[in-house]
């Protein structure tokens, strides 16, 4: 059932969006948030199935287009980065080079992007605490849709995929 696995998805990619990430290194912080994009795409796919099954109301449709706008802003910290593990590497000597500075104006530029990074993930955080409401009640308002057919196939296809994706380390591949 895909608004099961929709949800399953999204819920994990919350628990792992408000995870501290300072224990983590550069290179673990982009996995973690490589897997984060990974099920909020695989979350938008299962929304588009499910609404490929009849009239999709407004607030699956506010929904969706919420889940579209933390995507955006997840591959945004992951593009920061991304430029913080380049400035951090071996390769950034052109930029010496090139733009006549030294290591400490490269360690500078990476700490900004590390710093912005941050601080897009605090900002989704915020976001994500004011989903928490809104999206109860989208799920009861989907329970009380289905029929009791219905209800035990989402348990059964939500548990068995929250689960799955629990068992993984958080920085393993969704």
């Amino acid at each position: 059932m895909h608004v099961a696995r929709r949800d399953a998805c999204v819920e994990r990619a919350t628990e792992m969006l408000i995870m501290p990430l300072e224990h983590m290194g550069t290179g673990a912080r982009i996995d973690h948030v490589s897997r984060v994009i990974h099920l909020l795409e695989k979350a938008l796919g299962e929304a588009e199935l499910a609404a490929r099954g009849g009239a999709v109301s407004p607030v699956e449709q506010d929904f969706t287009h919420f889940l579209n706008l933390i995507l955006a802003n997840v591959r945004s910290a992951d593009a920061f980065l991304d430029h913080q593990a380049h400035l951090e590497s071996d390769e950034h000597s052109f930029l010496t080079k090139f733009l006549g500075i030294g290591p400490d104006e490269i360690a500078l530029a990476a700490m900004n992007y590390q710093r912005l990074s941050v601080e897009v993930l605090a900002a989704l955080w915020q976001m994500l605490r004011l989903m928490h409401v809104p999206y109860h009640t989208l799920q009861q308002k989907n329970q009380g849709e289905f029929d009791e057919a219905d209800r035990a196939r989402y348990q059964t296809a939500y548990q068995h995929l929250r689960a799955e994706l629990q068992a993984r380390p958080a920085a393993a591949g969704a």
